[in-house]
């Protein structure tokens, strides 16, 4: 999405160190113009609108503090960008920039949000070999099979920039090289709030189920997600798994 087109979520990702006085850990800083949880201000009555924000919470309730076999994001602040006007603060919004009502243009209603995240990552261009891309691929998956089970959400944009590499570093878990991480869940929807018969599509091209392309009235089911990872390989397979289109690990 360009950032002088007028709709989409605008995200950028910054790259940052935590400076808390525990650690100097890397963390993302994830911004972007959402729609609001408010379906009223949004504008799309029927549907149900993602929040990473909550979706990010529902999974550390349900996996912090256990020994689990696989990688997954953590939230560690998030929340509406809010400037100072005279004595008050207020909501980043797209009416504050284009002068309307809530009540007017509501199609066009989104709000600025910010997001810290950790683990970081590298693009899963940057795997060395097939065997990494395997292990990657791997945690990816279960990591979608645990959430979709203990959290009832479906990622519905698992893409190329979407699983990410973590390395190591020496302390090898299960003495694989490097473990997969799924991000992204901007789109995760629950599975048992979706709204059929409102034909909404999401994701990234071209990493979207035939279902989602034709707008098909049904609800999305965990088959559209396996149709996207097998899109997901053919494109690795196709692209991106030889020397000349790799990624370096260390830039």
């Amino acid at each position: 999405m360009n950032v002088s087109a007028l709709f989409g979520r605008h995200m950028r990702c910054y790259l940052a160190k935590c400076k808390d006085g525990r650690s100097d850990k890397s963390v993302v800083i994830k911004n972007s113009w959402s729609l609001p949880r408010d379906l009223k201000k949004s504008g799309k009555k029927g549907l149900v609108v993602p929040d990473e924000s909550h979706n990010l919470r529902l999974i550390a309730e349900k996996f912090s503090g256990k020994d689990v076999g696989f990688s997954y994001p953590r939230a560690i602040s998030s929340g509406s960008v809010k400037f100072k006007d005279g004595s008050k603060y207020v909501t980043d919004d797209t009416s504050v920039i284009y002068g309307y009502d809530d009540g007017d243009k509501e199609h066009m209603y989104r709000v600025h949000r910010r997001i810290v995240i950790t683990p970081v990552g590298h693009f899963i261009k940057s795997v060395r070999n097939e065997a990494e891309l395997v292990f990657v691929l791997a945690d990816a998956i279960e990591c979608h099979n645990a959430i979709l089970t203990e959290c009832g959400l479906l990622h519905c944009n698992i893409s190329v920039k979407n699983i990410l590499v973590i390395c190591n570093e020496g302390k090898s878990l299960h003495r694989r090289p490097v473990r997969g991480l799924l991000i992204d869940f901007d789109h995760a929807i629950s599975v048992d709030q979706q709204v059929s018969g409102n034909g909404a599509r999401s994701g990234t091209l071209p990493f979207m189920s035939i279902h989602n392309l034709e707008g098909a009235l049904g609800k999305r089911t965990a088959l559209d997600n396996w149709e996207l990872l097998l899109y997901l390989i053919c494109w690795l397979a196709t692209f991106s798994i030889n020397s000349d289109d790799r990624d370096d690990m260390d830039d």
